[in-house]
């Protein structure tokens, strides 16, 4: 918005996020429109006519998981991207937008060979009615599932292997219904609190 001296109130919006600059703007005094309206005259255009482009948005860097690096491979991986890159310390012409990318390329390469990549992360999506009492209880019947598959796997068993796989099975079954149960109970009340309100 642009205030002049003589109390007009001017406010411009542009579709095009990258057209900002005015200038040259004129009122035109002496131009008859036949109404009480006025011209003005004004210059629009871009602030930087020829955007350098990027190769890759910010949302499609690469990301690795950090806490896995490889200190010593980090290292060696240094080494010899440093041998390999030359010492060429004034070359004679000189682009930088491809030096930039060189070095990109560089950094790239150590980190995967210090690191392994991350892959998208999904964070859980919350909900209203999840508690900590539900968070205990997912994780028992988490456990109690680990601890039957677990056992279904070895090869050497006990004599009595029957019935210990029946009953980790059965805890498993306990453990998971109980958790079904107060999960719905947990949403009953939720659902009871939303129509409340």
């Amino acid at each position: 918005m642009y205030v002049f001296e003589f109390n007009v109130i001017f406010r411009y919006y542009f579709p095009v996020p990258f057209i900002m600059k005015m200038d040259n703007i004129n009122l035109l005094k002496f131009k008859h429109t036949l109404s009480d309206h006025r011209y003005i005259r004004f210059n629009v255009s871009a602030r930087n006519p020829d955007p350098p482009s990027r190769e890759s948005p910010v949302g499609d860097c690469p990301r690795w998981a950090l806490q896995k690096l490889n200190r010593e491979a980090f290292r060696e991986a240094l080494i010899v991207a440093t041998w390999a890159s030359g010492p060429e310390v004034n070359p004679p012409d000189v682009n930088v937008e491809q030096e930039a990318e060189n070095l990109r390329s560089l950094v790239t390469d150590i980190c995967d060979a210090a690191m392994p990549r991350r892959g998208r992360f999904q964070p859980f999506r919350k909900v209203c009615w999840w508690n900590p009492v539900l968070e205990g209880l997912r994780r028992a019947c988490n456990s109690a599932r680990r601890q039957y598959t677990r056992y279904r796997r070895r090869r050497h068993r006990a004599a009595d292997a029957a019935t210990i796989e029946v009953q980790l099975y059965e805890g498993y079954r306990s453990a998971r219904r109980t958790l079904r149960i107060e999960i719905r109970n947990a949403k009953n009340v939720a659902w009871g609190s939303f129509w409340i309100v």
